[in-house]
């Protein structure tokens, strides 16, 4: 459970600072597409990033609010050509919108199932599954603590563990 804690807390760390690269990133790809001559051009495609970065890090549905955020920018907000102040049809960038939320939707729900998958696996393999008490898998995810301190560890082989499930139940 330990090392468990210290991988949430890092994961954490990683929540803050991708956080703020997102808030960062997507008005900057606005300005980016918006200077570069507009949303006709291939600069576009890097709103890509942000969503599937928000979606990887904070599940589906902020995957999916990013993405609406990104097509809308990049779709209303942005003409097709700059210098002729042309505007996107309607379809164009309902389109894009469209992928935007598919795409960030489904990166975070790949990941948030992807993590679920793992930590069954990390249970599953460390525990008892009739019990649920730890066995001796579980001590390759014990880690040291900062503190030095004595510890106990007590193992019960049980022999003909089958035979005695029949007979008491």
């Amino acid at each position: 459970m330990l090392q468990f804690r210290r991988r949430l807390k890092k994961f954490q760390k990683l929540q803050i600072i991708g956080g703020i690269f997102i808030a960062i990133t997507v008005p900057a790809i606005f300005l980016l597409v918006y200077y570069t001559g507009g949303s006709k051009f291939a600069y576009a495609h890097t709103m890509y990033i942000p969503i599937i970065l928000s979606g990887l890090l904070f599940g589906p549905w902020i995957g999916l609010i990013i993405g609406v955020v990104g097509g809308i920018l990049l779709g209303p907000l942005m003409p097709l050509v700059i210098s002729s102040g042309e505007a996107q049809l309607l379809i164009n960038w309902l389109y894009r919108l469209l992928v935007f939320v598919i795409v960030g939707f489904l990166s975070g729900y790949a990941s948030k199932s992807l993590r679920n998958s793992i930590l069954k696996i990390q249970i599953l393999s460390s525990h008892n599954q009739e019990t649920n008490i730890p066995n001796t898998n579980y001590l390759t995810y014990i880690k040291e603590e900062d503190k030095p301190s004595r510890k106990t560890v007590v193992t019960v082989l049980v022999n003909n563990h089958n035979n005695i499930i029949d007979v008491l139940g």
